[in-house]
């Protein structure tokens, strides 16, 4: 499953853009706070912390607590390298919490990898670019181009790790699309052409995964339950 993602894709002057995130949260006021994140006019006026983010919460109840790292690294050893486009160093990897209570360890052949005590690919980071270098060619290029990246965690570890700290999930789904004018975005002007949807769901430890209003089935339906 995907804990953290983000990726975009343009054809000529047309972009969207997908992001996905995800915290920590208390089971009890998961609800209220899904109602409230819902009820803020932009999605761009809150933010899902990541480990150790100023934006975590722990008062009166309500918990919401970052588990993955966000890491910038070196793109000195890449710059160099023609095929990486607009590809970067890894940017978000498992958190302290996380790595120390499923055991976590990075596969010695491939940096990308984590391995659990009893899993394979407990955790693993993907990042592409096959966008083109130059903007005069990206605005008259017809073809669909993408960038971006994606941390993926087995749903059995995440499940593992939720019952361990008696925590829900808590994920933001964020979906932007726009049109350019002429090199410059107007994602920030009134525009019929403009469009965003953001939802947050709640996942359970039972295995449930809800909105604030509703109910929407499983997210567990893969893993065998005593």
């Amino acid at each position: 499953m995907v804990v953290h993602s983000y990726f975009s894709l343009a054809e000529q002057r047309r972009k969207s853009s997908t992001r996905v995130a995800s915290a920590l949260i208390s089971p009890k006021t998961a609800k209220s706070l899904l109602r409230a994140l819902q009820s803020i006019r932009t999605c761009h006026d809150y933010k899902i912390p990541d480990e150790e983010d100023d934006l975590e919460i722990n008062e009166k109840g309500y918990d919401l607590k970052g588990w993955l790292q966000n890491f910038s690294g070196d793109k000195k050893l890449d710059e160099g390298d023609d095929f990486r486009r607009d590809a970067g160093p890894r940017s978000y990897r498992p958190g302290t919490d996380v790595s120390r209570v499923l055991g976590l360890c990075i596969d010695s052949t491939a940096p990308f990898r984590w391995h659990a005590a009893n899993t394979v690919d407990a955790f693993r980071y993907l990042e592409w670019s096959d966008d083109l270098e130059k903007d005069q060619e990206r605005y008259d290029s017809e073809s669909v181009r993408s960038s971006g990246f994606r941390l993926i965690a087995k749903r059995s570890c995440v499940l593992e790790y939720l019952k361990a700290k008696g925590r829900d999930l808590i994920v933001e789904v964020t979906i932007e699309k726009r049109i350019e004018k002429n090199g410059y975005s107007e994602e920030y002007e009134e525009s019929t052409n403009e469009v965003t949807f953001d939802q947050v769901f709640v996942l359970r430890q039972d295995g449930t995964i809800e909105t604030a209003s509703e109910s929407l089935g499983t997210w567990t339906t893969d893993i065998q339950r005593a």
